[in-house]
């Protein structure tokens, strides 16, 4: 037989295809298994974010005890985990979502608050004292009112008389003799905020005087400024998980730009054309200047120490006090949580004319309304001071616009109230 022979290159030639056919099986199976792996990584990825919603979809349904890190069961593998935190940011319940699958780890966090009724939206809560509700002049209220059984009745002031059409576009219902409660946590939590500060530690303070801008995540341990003295925030611009505080008070000059941050302080004091967005807490008083735009979620809360609540009726009328002045805006909240004192007419919250407040206004004592609030107002008592009289239960001019308020608004912490995502937290 004869024999064939192969020239030395056609073997090269064939070794080479050989070499190279692995090559790529090789490339093609570790193509597979890496994106087998990354297959798995992503859905990892997309469950750990999913799981953290879960977390923040959890708060919005169960009540969870306030500062106490809980375990969610999620019925599944042990290496991954869902912890849920839930705590105050001022006067909003705020809540964290930390999830876990191995070495993924995501995390959310949110301002929550209680949603209105889609229907019968509350426009006013009046503290039953047994004694009507007097409207006068161009006074309007739209939504569901809660009175006293003797309802509402026009009246005059000065030869003004009541202008309107009806007392009431909407439904009446009966009040009781206190106001629905506030989440007692919340409560607790502006208290808290009241008190020293030496339940900070020293790596949580942060001085004013060496920056003009500063923002801290909510993610990260809350910063404070504290002084002393009164504060001054002029040409500042701070943002985030902050909070400044003075034993004094704090002036907020129109130069500074202020978002998300809590300021405390005895004495608030906001300049004409401020536009910002932050939560003041005081002891004694609030003042928000002209044409002042607050953005949502703002709040304001006056909060007496007993003290100021004890020595009330010899006071001056500007002391607890909040007083929105003219062309005011505020979006979010106007609280105030000082008591009622039958044999004072001071007004613990003033809203004058042309002000206005897209929210909610929840009054603890005595309030005078002159402008008009979009939303919802729970006073103890109206009263109106006009020609050097004081008018008790009376509304002059004064507007309360329920229907006007969009239905995605979410605010005030109510017990037993239904939670919404006021704003995402970064």
């Amino acid at each position: 037989m004869k024999s064939v022979k192969l020239k030395a290159g056609a073997l090269q030639m064939t070794l080479f295809v050989i070499v190279v056919i692995a090559l790529l099986l090789g490339a093609f199976v570790l193509l597979t298994h890496l994106n087998k792996l990354v297959s798995v990584k992503t859905d990892f990825a997309i469950e750990t974010v999913n799981n953290a919603n879960k977390g923040i979809n959890y708060s919005l349904y169960n009540e969870t005890q306030y500062n106490k890190p809980i375990l969610m069961d999620l019925a599944d593998e042990s290496f991954k985990s869902v912890t849920v935190r839930q705590d105050a940011w001022g006067m909003f319940q705020r809540v964290s979502s930390k999830s876990k699958i191995k070495t993924f780890e995501f995390s959310k966090t949110a301002l929550i608050g209680v949603v209105r009724h889609k229907t019968h939206k509350t426009a006013l809560y009046l503290e039953n004292t047994n004694k009507p509700l007097v409207v006068v002049g161009t006074t309007r209220i739209e939504g569901d009112a809660y009175v006293s059984d003797k309802g509402i009745r026009p009246g005059n002031i000065s030869g003004q008389s009541y202008y309107g059409t009806a007392l009431l576009n909407g439904v009446m219902k009966l009040s009781s003799q206190q106001l629905p409660p506030l989440n007692k946590n919340i409560l607790n939590t502006i208290k808290a905020y009241q008190d020293d500060v030496d339940a900070y530690s020293n790596d949580q303070f942060f001085s004013l005087d060496t920056t003009n801008s500063y923002s801290n995540s909510f993610f990260d341990p809350v910063k404070i400024a504290y002084s002393t003295n009164a504060i001054i925030l002029d040409y500042k611009k701070i943002s985030g998980h902050v909070i400044i505080k003075s034993e004094i008070s704090i002036n907020v000059s129109s130069t500074s730009n202020l978002k998300d941050i809590i300021l405390i302080a005895p004495k608030i004091i906001i300049d004409d054309t401020v536009k910002s967005n932050f939560q003041a807490i005081a002891t004694n008083s609030i003042s928000v200047g002209e044409n002042v735009q607050l953005s949502y979620p703002s709040a304001l809360v006056l909060n007496p120490k007993s003290r100021s609540n004890l020595n009330e009726e010899n006071s001056s009328s500007s002391t607890n006090q909040i007083i929105i002045n003219e062309g005011a805006v505020v979006k979010g909240c106007v609280v105030s949580l000082g008591q009622k004192i039958s044999n004072n007419y001071n007004t613990h919250i003033h809203i004058k004319e042309t002000s206005k407040v897209y929210g909610e206004l929840y009054c603890k004592g005595k309030l005078e309304l002159e402008g008009t609030v979009y939303g919802s107002v729970y006073t103890s008592i109206f009263v109106a001071h006009q020609n050097g009289s004081v008018y008790q239960n009376h509304i002059y001019n004064g507007k309360i616009l329920a229907n006007d308020l969009i239905d995605q608004y979410a605010g005030l912490s109510f017990n037993n109230g239904n939670k919404q995502i006021m704003q995402w937290l970064y």
